[in-house]
């Protein structure tokens, strides 16, 4: 390696180690510091400080170290093989380059195969494959590997060891992202007992078409990894999946559309489940069309978590709530758009009643009376995103009168257009926030600040915010001629904000409402003007 960049790789990895010193707070122990690490030769830097430099570096800097001597090498791919996300195809071409097919240049395939498998288990080629192999955390399929190299590999693999064994004995996350690809899964090889995190994603348009190849290589990796604990499958909309082939399921992310039966499915067998969320339902759990007959209740006992994002029918939220008992529940968030509004309250009080240790409350499109809310005394978070024009400040007083320990308080109108008249947050109302809600750290809310209500004395201590860190006005209602002396009169009343953000609504020539253009410039200055006068300049953020 020539001395210059020996040098300056060295100067550029003893800075790194500082980093890595310092986020470990190691400094003290080891009896370095900064400056004279930064002098010391790499060479002369510990073991274990070494690997906290490498874990820092990118797998094409990695791939330099390597190169330096041999006790670099092996620091270095093991950081590289084990830390990092590694591509199938990257990894192969240890044996022998592989490159697009001529005929499809979407398949890829090895260039130079040998005659025999013999020969090439007695390859240079073989051996560093071997050795990677079975180094290999993290691994990823982004470009599909044509059927008869895999049939290829495996014969190399099965002459030295037995097929039952995985291919990456240590693999424990499997990423598999193959758009357009029909062809049934073929990649279960890889993996074995050590696999917890598997995400599949396979954009197929056919819904049967999609279930078929999702159920095939769920029922094909469940054979040889049981103890999966961690599933994300994407851009799906199939019939019935069968999650119960992974009785230890923790965690469920799926971006798709799932089935009446699914769900059910998921009820029944993964008793485990920690972590949920769906984008959508194929079908309601009561839609008349399905012919499926789902029992009356059904129970998640170690559910904390339920996210729900609606597609298709909009029924999701309000199904599941409707038809199953989640007493661990800490997180919700839930999408009640399509539900009549006689049903909504009920649904409401379904929640307070089968999840008493709620803390985590997200609500979108609701037409509840909002001052329902108040009844979830336990919550922490409580964002609600509805009908603004049934909101009044009477339900925000309500709300955290009877919410003791509310850190995190969101009223919007989840995207509908929203004016003036339906903004029931005033200055005044934000006082009277900080005078009954002292431990909030984070308010996002709407505010109508037309009317110039603040004066130039700074509010009493009462009436100031004591641990607020995070305040979003959105929108803010406000005469540009207003926005300097506003900043002043919220500096006094939010001193400890550490994060402003706005979505300015100006007054136009005719007196109408309209967003700030350009939007970026107002925002910014409105913030800026805020830490301004806070003493700090622009915002931190």
């Amino acid at each position: 390696m020539p001395r210059a960049f020996a040098t300056s790789l060295s100067t550029y990895l003893a800075s790194w180690a500082a980093k890595a010193f310092r986020s470990q707070g190691s400094f003290k122990q080891s009896g370095l510091t900064p400056e004279g690490l930064g002098r010391m030769h790499i060479f002369a830097l510990p073991v274990e400080v070494f690997i906290l430099v490498l874990k820092l570096l990118e797998s094409r800097e990695l791939l330099y170290c390597a190169i330096v001597c041999s006790q670099w090498k092996n620091l270095a791919l093991d950081v590289k093989w084990k830390e990092q996300k590694v591509e199938l195809i990257e990894m192969l071409r240890a044996l022998s380059p592989v490159e697009p097919s001529s005929g499809d240049t979407n398949i890829f395939g090895f260039t130079n195969k040998h005659r025999s498998i013999k020969d090439a288990v007695l390859t240079a080629g073989w051996r560093r494959l071997n050795e990677l192999r079975r180094k290999v955390t993290r691994l990823q399929i982004r470009k599909p590997l044509a059927l008869d190299d895999i049939n290829y590999l495996m014969d190399i693999k099965k002459s030295v060891e037995s097929p039952r064994h995985a291919f990456c004995p240590e693999l424990r996350q499997l990423h598999v992202k193959l758009d357009g690809q029909p062809e049934p899964y073929v990649y279960d090889f890889l993996a074995g007992e050590s696999l917890v995190q598997l995400n599949l994603s396979w954009m197929l348009i056919d819904p049967d078409e999609s279930t078929r190849v999702v159920t095939s290589a769920l029922e094909r990796i469940a054979r040889r990894a049981p103890l999966v604990e961690h599933i994300k499958v994407s851009l799906f909309r199939s019939e019935f999946v069968n999650y119960g082939l992974f009785p230890k399921l923790r965690i469920l992310d799926y971006e798709g559309e799932l089935s009446v039966e699914s769900w059910i499915n998921i009820c029944a067998e993964c008793p485990l489940l920690e972590v949920v969320h769906v984008w959508g339902l194929c079908k309601g759990l009561d839609d008349e069309e399905t012919t499926y007959t789902p029992p009356a209740t059904q129970t998640l006992p170690s559910l904390l978590v339920l996210r729900t994002c609606e597609m298709g029918d909009g029924v999701l939220g309000s199904s599941i709530v409707r038809t199953t008992n989640l007493p661990q529940l800490r997180e919700l968030e839930v999408a009640l758009e399509e539900a009549p509004a006689a049903e909504v309250e009920t649904l409401i009080s379904q929640i307070r009643r089968r999840s008493p240790l709620l803390e985590k409350l997200r609500v979108r499109g609701h037409n509840l009376d909002w001052g329902g809310f108040a009844s979830f005394t336990a919550l922490r978070q409580l964002e609600l995103l509805g009908n603004l024009s049934s909101f009044t400040a009477e339900h925000v007083t309500e709300i955290i009168g009877n919410i003791p320990n509310l850190a995190s308080f969101t009223i919007g109108s989840g995207g509908e257009e929203i004016d003036r008249t339906t903004v029931a947050f005033t200055p005044a109302l934000l006082e009277t926030i900080a005078e009954q809600c002292q431990q909030l750290s984070d308010l996002d809310v709407p505010l109508n600040a037309l009317s110039i209500p603040w004066t130039s004395e700074p509010p009493t201590p009462a009436y100031q915010f004591k641990r607020l860190k995070y305040l979003a006005l959105d929108p803010l209602f406000i005469e540009p001629g207003a926005m300097e002396p506003f900043a002043k009169y919220l500096a006094r009343l939010v001193p400890t904000v550490e994060a402003f953000e706005t979505i300015l609504f100006l007054p136009d020539e005719t007196g109408t409402m309209a967003r700030a253009v350009p939007s970026d410039y107002q925002e910014q200055w409105m913030e800026s003007l805020f830490f301004e006068v806070q003493g700090r300049g622009r915002n931190p953020e």
